[in-house]
């Protein structure tokens, strides 16, 4: 039963004189517990906040139950004049402190339409003034970024970053300012500071991101004076006015820069790229007399490709898809030779006489080498899984086989439980 229900079984008092932090329990004898009271058929229980206690409900005298978060909200609403935004933001404040979070975002929202430069409500919203505009925070951190490529680091270091802390941590969304102030230190040439930014966003961070933010601290403290060499023109090709033109020439160019980041990142990935290379020529050599190791490293440099990709997206995608490609191939060797064996099995079935035992014993092994043969080929697909065109005729051979074998399955359990 409800906290409220038990007032008609019990004639508590509610009180509203005041806000009451907890019920109150008074038993016939004059003892009094504060604290959460509950009810059962017979007996009331109060839980405070060193225990609980439970007694007979004739032992109650009454119960004054504490006014409700939401009943303090009406309450505290009532008091507040007409289009008063002042007012209406203290008690938004007050409703966000116990938790109605709807309840204040619903004011907060009120507080601005009466007066929209309002910078309490404004900001309680998640909002951040930028030259004169509030913004959303996604807003924010997207103007901000636009300001960083512009060469505005220093404005958005020490007057944006400050303000959307506070708002990412209602959000939490601290990575995103975390990244946006080692992008800002960058920017303003702080690149010991860039660097310790980066290194604790890897930390904090995984998968793709971790790795490209451990790469970018790892340039960082190899060129510790923010000064990197470029290798090639980068863009490797970049068009203007209709002819092909580099836009960041090799030679020494400031970190400062994201375009020359950037050119660093595509170096770091075409280095990893390079690497797994090496373990692709070194699977091909060993795909006749040791496909098992030849699969490991096509595995390994699937893997390498992947990194490759997380520093720059899509540098790697078509070796990626070569070493799927040269996997599934040593897969369907493997399934062709299981297969090649089932279809001996069966023509020798035709061509013995076998006694009832030895035809079951005989069904039975078939049966084991289908299963052996259905894992590697459900092994195929979902390799092939993130490719689907560049890979179409891999996915139809495993499905079409996969298909046969299942209809083989049950043909042979078909005649195993007719022969039993």
């Amino acid at each position: 039963m409800s906290r409220r229900a038990s007032t008609c079984l019990l004639g508590l008092v509610l009180t509203l004189t005041g806000v009451a932090h907890a019920d109150k329990l008074v038993l016939v004898d004059g003892r009094q517990f504060e604290g959460t009271v509950t009810e059962e058929s017979d007996t009331v229980t109060i839980k405070m906040d060193y225990g609980r206690m439970t007694f007979p409900k004739d032992q109650v005298e009454k119960v004054i139950l504490a006014e409700t978060p939401q009943q303090t909200l009406e309450r505290k609403l009532a008091k507040v004049a007409a289009r008063n935004a002042a007012g209406l933001y203290d008690v938004g404040v007050w409703a966000r402190q116990e938790g109605l979070e709807d309840e204040a975002a619903a004011l907060f929202t009120e507080v601005v339409a009466l007066d929209p430069d309002h910078a309490g409500a404004r900001e309680a919203l998640g909002q951040v003034r930028i030259d004169g505009t509030w913004q959303t925070f996604d807003k924010a951190v997207e103007l901000c970024r636009s300001k960083l490529a512009t060469g505005d680091a220093e404005r958005v270091l020490e007057t944006f970053i400050p303000k959307l802390v506070p708002i990412a941590a209602r959000r939490e969304a601290t990575q995103d300012v975390a990244r946006l102030r080692a992008e800002a230190q960058l920017g303003a040439g702080r690149f010991d500071a860039a660097a310790a930014s980066f290194a604790a966003l890897a930390e904090a961070a995984e998968g793709d991101v971790a790795l490209r933010c451990e790469t970018i601290a790892g340039i960082l403290r190899e060129n510790p004076d923010g000064m990197y060499v470029v290798r090639a023109p980068f863009p490797p090709r970049a068009r203007l006015l209709g002819s092909e033109a580099p836009t960041l020439a090799p030679g020494p160019a400031s970190l400062k820069r994201p375009l020359v980041l950037k050119a660093a990142l595509h170096a770091a990935a075409r280095d990893v790229v390079d690497a797994g290379g090496e373990l692709m020529d070194a699977a091909r050599q060993l795909e006749t007399k040791q496909p098992a190791k030849a699969h490991v490293k096509y595995k390994q440099a699937a893997h390498t490709f992947a990194q490759a990709n997380a520093l720059v997206p899509g540098i790697a995608r078509s070796h990626r898809i070569e070493a799927v490609r040269r996997r599934i191939a040593l897969v369907r060797n493997e399934v062709d030779a299981d297969a090649a064996k089932l279809d001996a099995h069966i023509r020798t079935l035709a061509q013995r006489d076998l006694s009832p035992e030895q035809w079951r014993e005989k069904l039975l092994a078939m049966i084991r080498r289908v299963d052996r043969i259905c894992p590697p080929l459900e092994q195929v697909l979902a390799l092939a899984e993130p490719y689907p065109r560049e890979l179409f005729l891999e996915i139809q051979w495993a499905e079409a086989d996969l298909k046969k074998m299942q209809a083989a399955r049950d043909l042979l359990v078909e005649e195993l439980n007719g022969q039993g």
